[in-house]
């Protein structure tokens, strides 16, 4: 790969790598909870601090149009998303609550925005293979999140609506209730799973590529530098 064709600027990936981290970091301590006798450790202010903080920083770089816009949805997620983490250790209320359901469905857009830009800084950044990887993370969430969940919460509507379960709930045993329970959080645990993979093959990649940069004006300056 031709370094000197890469389409970001040379200090682009160096301050990608950090905002990268801050956000695999940022989204890891908010899906999995520290309880020590029923209080959490670790609270999602400090995750959601560390993903605005890094998404922020994401937002800044020069891309192009479709990449400012994204990120900039993603950016007002995140400081939403962190509004709502302090609203809820100060006073949880029914407000509060409710603010948290409006916020996780924008939480679950911002997601795949994000990961939707992730893929064109993989491509300008001239990483096709973590573009590839990337692409194929944004397919796992909306294939269960906006596909999987939207139907389920679409069965669930109709059935409210009907006043009845719309469809018949087969009789099965209670151990092929809970395969399928735990199939089921698997699913939903993949894309995150994913999204921390293509996270951190990203920021591998975009080190790489600052560091190979970082040598070529040594290089151009020894004796058998010159060409």
């Amino acid at each position: 790969m031709d370094e000197d064709r890469c389409r970001i600027s040379a200090r682009d990936p160096r301050r990608a790598v950090p905002a990268l981290r801050f956000i695999f970091w940022g989204a890891l301590i908010n899906l999995v909870d520290f309880r020590v006798n029923g209080v959490d450790v670790i609270h999602d202010i400090l995750g959601m601090t560390l993903v605005t903080a890094g998404t922020w920083t994401l937002s800044t770089l020069r891309i192009d149009e479709t990449y400012r816009r994204g990120m900039l949805f993603a950016k007002v997620v995140a400081i939403l998303s962190l509004l709502g983490a302090v609203l809820e250790l100060a006073r949880p209320t029914s407000f509060t609550r409710g603010y948290a359901e409006a916020v996780g469905l924008l939480e679950l857009a911002g997601t795949a925005v994000a990961c939707a830009m992730m893929v064109r800084l993989s491509r300008a950044a001239e990483l096709p293979d973590v573009a590839a990887d990337w692409t194929r993370t944004l397919k796992w969430f909306l294939w269960v999140y906006a596909g999987l969940l939207g139907l389920i919460r679409a069965v669930a509507a109709l059935s409210l609506l009907a006043g009845r379960l719309v469809v018949p709930v087969p009789s099965m045993h209670a151990s092929a209730w809970l395969a399928v329970v735990i199939l089921f959080l698997g699913l939903l645990l993949v894309p995150w799973i994913r999204m921390f993979l293509s996270t951190s093959r990203l920021s591998n990649g975009l080190r790489l590529k600052a560091w190979r940069r970082s040598l070529k004006p040594s290089s151009a300056r020894s004796p058998g530098g010159a060409t």
